[in-house]
């Protein structure tokens, strides 16, 4: 979790970088799976020492890891995509082939005690899925708030170590090494069904197969569930962490279950573990199919998080699968461990391919909805291979097809309204709904009856440039006119409603815009709405698509007279890449002298307390601060003058024959008269007084990531 968060201030936070990244992880401990499947097999008298090993090699990764990660930030500034990609997969590939060496080495050490596959797959599986889930719940609730990212690196390369130094000194002791591993030739086809140790007589390849597609649809239900908590938390970091814990928490339980299914005591033949394995897989997809809906009732009356069990409970058939499978295609011979790590690797390609396609590709083309009818009626179709296996059968693929066309009829009703529900939660009126709704693999982005637009959930502005009836603090953006007399080019974070990057373009004096928005959809809504579409046609504004700190980082030569963001709320995952002192130094680097950054703090202090630390200049405006190299200075007159003189597609913004304009303008013009007094909540303050009045906060770095893990 930490090295993901640590990339993606290479990368940029965006589903590109998101796909690149979990691809390299899930490749690389696939890639590890076989090869500790060799090593399983190469030091096969000495497993314990070999696991030892590698987990203080881990450890020792580990440790150097965000070093390693900043001097690839720095080594990759300006670089393409792909070559940014090259070189991430090769700074993690060292540390992911350990950490997928692991399981299979695990597994020859522990099958040649027990001489049960099952059990052994079944056991390990469960420790280590339930080890990760209890990282995600600490990371969440306590760790990553407190420790940051360098600590919790830190505690995980002790633990490693502590792991491995362990494993060592058991191994040294007699008869801590297992016996020789069973020589039974793996070329030998399994026993009858229901044999004890394992190989119950199913193909190798097929065994293969299962373990990729189980891998697919189990990635691919994470990133449908992820995209509803995340929306329906409003976009906090903690969300994605809850849920994948909940998530590991139901495959742990499955993998105890698979290995209670595997016991030679258990009294279960291989047909009743069929059927058992038919049950788990139908009752296990339509939870998954029917979970969205059931958040979305139920955050009408609890709040989101008590409804994390549910995922637990829709995953647990995913755990069960590995020890299952690998019982009934694997002996307990000397092969067992590089054979379980090609199982192990067609299970994290699967993985890799679930997140790649649904993710990348079907985010983009389809609904949430869509999607999850797809992956509903691909497990359904998956529980009907099974069928042939059992007796009697002629009556459960009749009952599959009808549970089909059940989801099928039934996806309308069960998914009318989701996103309005998720987002309204207690107080969802019956019959609301969205003026407009876009799914992309960007987010989602939707307009409520009121023109009020929502990014993953989270308010993200109105569609207004007006100064009088002011819905959305839009005076802010103009304020940049008391801030810098002359800002020719200018460079703005997001583009959202369109409303600022309307006020921004009309600046007198502003000859160039370039807005760099990461969900190109946003232009979709702009081009909607009537006050602000005209900004799209305007031949002053550049729009890109891209993560604002990549772009910057490949675009070191230009400079800007001013550097805008009406940035996310500062308790929103990924949001300390924006407001963090790492951030301020990059945009720093793209200022012209007496060039001012311009940010939204969203009330955080410690936000604030950021910029006005790092740069010797600073002002605050409600919650917006000013920050520059060289004084702000503020002219009175000359404020006021632009304030009359404002025009936004030939049309005066202040029409001063109306008395509630007039009103409207002595209230900005007194704007600056507010800097000398005590400080006031929509008024100006001073450096000076931001840094005392703060002074016993820290300011957010990318370290301790602000605000990112306050709040669920």
């Amino acid at each position: 979790m930490i090295w993901q968060r640590a990339l993606f201030a290479v990368f940029g936070v965006n589903i590109e970088s998101v796909t690149i990244v979990v691809t390299a992880f899930m490749v690389g401990l696939g890639l590890g799976g076989l090869v500790g499947g060799l090593f399983s097999r190469w030091f096969a008298a000495n497993l314990l020492a070999l696991f030892g090993a590698i987990e203080i090699a881990i450890g020792i990764c580990g440790f150097f890891s965000l070093t390693l990660i900043g001097w690839l930030d720095g080594a990759t500034s300006g670089a393409s995509l792909v070559g940014v990609s090259a070189r991430s997969f090769m700074l993690l590939l060292l540390p992911t082939v350990l950490m997928g060496a692991s399981l299979p080495v695990l597994v020859a050490h522990v099958v040649a005690r027990t001489g049960n596959v099952g059990t052994t797959v079944g056991g390990l599986y469960c420790a280590n899925t339930l080890g990760s889930a209890a990282a995600c719940f600490v990371g969440a609730v306590f760790l990553f708030g407190v420790a940051g990212q360098q600590g919790s690196v830190i505690l995980a390369a002790a633990l490693n170590c502590l792991v491995g130094v362990g494993a060592l000194v058991v191994g040294r002791r007699p008869g801590g090494q297992a016996p020789t591993p069973l020589a039974a030739d793996a070329d030998t086809p399994g026993p009858v069904l229901g044999a004890a140790g394992g190989g119950l007589g199913i193909p190798f390849p097929v065994a293969l197969l299962a373990a990729a597609v189980a891998g697919y649809v189990a990635l691919a239900w994470e990133i449908v569930w992820i995209r509803a908590y995340f929306f329906v938390s409003r976009g906090t970091a903690s969300s994605i962490v809850l849920v994948l814990g909940f998530y590991l928490t139901g495959w742990a339980v499955g993998a105890l279950l698979g290995r209670y299914l595997c016991r030679p005591d258990a009294g279960t033949s291989g047909e009743q573990r069929l059927r058992w394995l038919l049950i788990g897989i139908v009752t296990s997809d339509l939870l998954g199919f029917a979970l969205i809906p059931l958040l979305g009732g139920a955050v009408r009356v609890v709040p989101y998080w008590c409804t994390l069990p549910l995922v637990a409970l829709a995953t647990l058939i995913f755990g069960a699968l590995l020890p299952l499978i690998s019982h009934s295609a694997l002996r307990p011979d000397k092969n067992v461990g590089g054979r379980m790590g090609a199982i192990h690797m067609a299970n994290l390609c699967g993985a890799a391919a679930g997140s790649l396609v649904t993710g990348f590709v079907l985010m983009e083309l389809w609904s949430l909805q869509s999607i999850a009818l797809l992956l509903a009626l691909t497990g359904l179709a998956a529980a009907a291979l099974l069928t042939p296996s059992l007796r009697p059968g002629r009556w459960l693929l009749p009952a599959l097809t009808s549970l089909a066309l059940v989801a099928w009829w039934s996806s309308d009703p069960l998914f009318a309204h989701i996103y309005e529900r998720l987002l309204k939660k207690t107080e969802y009126p019956e019959g609301y709904e969205f003026r407009q709704v876009i799914e992309n693999r960007s987010g989602v982005i939707s307009v409520t009856p009121t023109g009020r637009v929502f990014g993953t959930g989270a308010y993200d502005g109105v569609f207004n440039t007006k100064l009088v009836n002011d819905r959305n603090g839009i005076a802010r953006a103009y304020a940049i006119g008391m801030l810098h007399p002359t800002p020719r080019e200018v460079f703005m974070v997001g583009l959202a409603s369109g409303s600022w990057a309307q006020v921004v373009a009309h600046h007198p004096g502003v000859e160039k815009l370039t807005i760099v928005e990461i969900n190109p959809s946003y232009r979709a809504i702009v081009r909607d709405h009537p006050a602000v579409a005209s900004v799209l046609e305007n031949p002053k504004v550049e729009i890109i698509s891209d993560d604002a700190r990549r772009w910057l980082a490949a675009h070191e030569g230009r400079r800007y007279d001013l550097v805008v963001m009406n940035t996310i709320h500062h308790w929103r995952a990924h949001s300390s890449h924006l407001l963090s002192r790492e951030f301020m130094a990059a945009v720093r680097r793209h200022l012209k002298p007496g060039g001012v950054m311009y940010y939204n703090s969203t009330r955080s202090e410690r936000a604030q307390l950021t910029g006005a630390s790092y740069f010797p200049h600073a002002l605050r405006l409600s919650g917006m601060i000013a920050v520059s190299d060289q004084p702000i200075l503020i002219n009175k007159p000359r404020w006021q003058q632009y304030l009359r003189d404002f025009s936004i597609d030939g049309r005066r913004v202040l029409r001063l024959e109306e008395a509630a304009h007039r009103r409207r303008l002595a209230e900005l013009a007194a704007l600056p008269d507010t800097l000398d007094g005590e400080p006031q909540k929509y008024g100006m303050e001073r450096r000076r007084s931001l840094l005392t009045r703060l002074s016993g906060l820290a300011p957010i770095t990318q370290d301790n990531m602000g605000h990112e893990w306050s709040r669920f």
